[in-house]
């Protein structure tokens, strides 16, 4: 199980990278878009010889905080996911007792695909739906550090040598 959690880990890891570094660029690409494409046409300025100018286009404000709020719940989901990948990798380091480990990287992995990959998805994909399983998320990565604990309770210390 320790080399499973470490594996598993260092995935989290890599994805972490692909989601936060290299797809950032495309994810604030994708929301510049979908926030363009909530633009409305608005009269322009009357002239002085009383027509309406150029049409210019608007965005209100509530799209732009909404769409702030959806950037922001992206990089809540890869915070967690960095926090969590790291949380697995040290808990396939801890040579605690099987329970533990078992118990957090069941915890770990599940809450992390929930809440961390849930809540990330959810906003660049712009599907609310997918935040509903956060709240489960949440109760397994609960789960995945009291196993952290425990695994940490169960570690085999050496007697010390006395000289």
């Amino acid at each position: 199980m320790f080399q499973f959690n470490l594996i598993l880990g260092a995935f989290f890891g890599i994805v972490l990278v692909v989601g936060g570094p290299i797809a950032e660029p495309y994810a604030a690409q994708k929301f510049a878009t979908d926030l363009k494409a909530k633009a409305v046409d608005m009269p322009g300025d009357i002239g002085p010889d009383g027509q309406p100018g150029m049409p210019i286009k608007v965005i209100s404000e509530v799209d732009r905080q909404e769409s702030a709020q959806r950037w922001g719940k992206y990089q809540d989901g890869l915070r967690y996911l960095a926090i969590h990948a790291v949380a697995l990798t040290v808990l396939g380091l801890v040579s605690g007792g099987r329970w533990g480990q078992v118990l957090g990287g069941i915890g770990f992995s599940l809450g992390t695909l929930f809440y961390g990959c849930g809540i990330a998805f959810s906003a660049l994909l712009n599907m609310p739906t997918l935040a509903v399983f956060a709240p489960m998320g949440a109760i397994f990565l609960l789960m995945g550090w009291i196993g952290l604990m425990l695994a940490a309770f169960q570690v085999r210390r050496a007697p010390p040598v006395v000289a």
